[in-house]
């Protein structure tokens, strides 16, 4: 299709798609800081060329529920407050920041 003029519908405008809910309107979403203080419930170690630690939290189901990279969970709440602001800040301009390394620039986990 390279150099040739494709006509697309728009899917903000094209009220026919029942699946838009609001014909005419754009989403934009805003992050807000959240943290969460949580029960480390399960911990899970692996070893080898890509070598992790990685916790299961009662809050958010041990088994089937959220992995947590450690290098993502501090046990610092004002560092984890500063952090969440940070983060919140810089995903609203667009950024891609994740929190390990916007730990890390901050100079790592604080005790």
């Amino acid at each position: 299709m390279s150099g040739k003029d494709v006509k697309v519908g728009c899917q903000t405008c094209n009220k026919e798609e029942r699946y838009w809910n609001t014909p005419g309107k754009i989403q934009q979403f805003k992050y807000f800081p959240r943290v969460q203080e949580l029960t480390i419930g399960q911990i899970r170690a692996t070893i080898g060329k890509d070598a992790e630690v990685r916790y299961m939290c009662k809050e958010t189901g041990i088994g089937s529920g959220t992995l947590w990279n450690e290098k993502s969970l501090t046990d610092s709440e004002e560092f984890a407050i500063e952090a969440s602001k940070i983060l919140a800040e810089r995903k609203n301009n667009g950024e891609t920041v994740e929190v390990e390394d916007l730990f890390v620039q901050m100079g790592g986990v604080k005790p």
